[in-house]
């Protein structure tokens, strides 16, 4: 699996191609994934429109983003899901988990916008 990562709006976006379906295929991004927290950069979005096969243990992969992120108060969202990486995570129940998008624009201001409110949440307290 090939990856790439780019920051628009403050956002880390990760492009994925290829297939994700065993840890060594994933193993360096999750370790960049913590770099970035480490950083303070907590905010993801994953385009999966290049990833051709994706596997249990790829969307563990997704689940354990997912999860370093939320603990380190950011939020991942997913975009540009092909349809059948859509039916598979509708399948698991992870469409549920996930907030998903047609672009990577919508999901760059969704994760932007999602910050915002609990920090602003969090000063009001």
């Amino acid at each position: 699996m090939n990856y790439s990562f780019s920051t628009p709006d403050n956002a880390i976006l990760i492009a994925l191609e290829g297939d994700m379906l065993a840890p060594h295929h994933y193993e360096d991004l999750l370790d960049k994934i913590d770099d970035y927290l480490l950083e303070g950069k907590n905010r993801f979005v994953i385009d999966l429109e290049g990833l051709r096969f994706m596997n249990s243990s790829g969307l563990a992969a997704l689940c354990m983003i997912l999860t370093k992120a939320r603990k380190n108060d950011g939020e991942v969202a997913l975009c540009k899901v092909p349809p059948h990486l859509a039916k598979l995570l509708i399948a698991t129940k992870l469409a549920a988990i996930f907030s998903i998008f047609e672009t990577s624009e919508e999901a760059v201001s969704y994760v932007g916008v999602e910050l915002a409110e609990v920090e602003n949440a969090e000063s009001e307290e």
